[in-house]
């Protein structure tokens, strides 16, 4: 019984982190109006993304794949779990 709850809290997970990408362009494009907020928006989600895809790389684990909204990254192998926390943790 846990196993299932556990999958059903996952899938409501990846289902939201799925619209993540789609809030964060709706957000800067209609609900700013400055531009220079727009700008440091943008460089600021670049460079958070940037700290995940770096850990990943460090760690050997995961291959990044381009989006329609984005970037994600794929798992070349089984991560560990403290691997798998520097990730999420970058």
């Amino acid at each position: 019984m846990q196993n299932h709850k556990l999958k059903t809290v996952l899938k409501i997970l990846d289902k939201l982190t799925r619209m993540l990408p789609f809030l964060f362009w709706t957000l800067l494009i209609f609900g700013l109006d400055e531009p220079y907020i727009a700008f440091l928006t943008l460089f600021a989600a670049l460079l958070h993304e940037s700290a995940h895809i770096g850990a990943a790389a460090l760690i050997g684990g995961a291959r990044v794949r381009a989006r329609v909204f984005g970037f994600g990254l794929t798992p070349r192998r089984t991560l560990s779990y403290g691997e798998e926390a520097l990730i999420a943790a970058a």
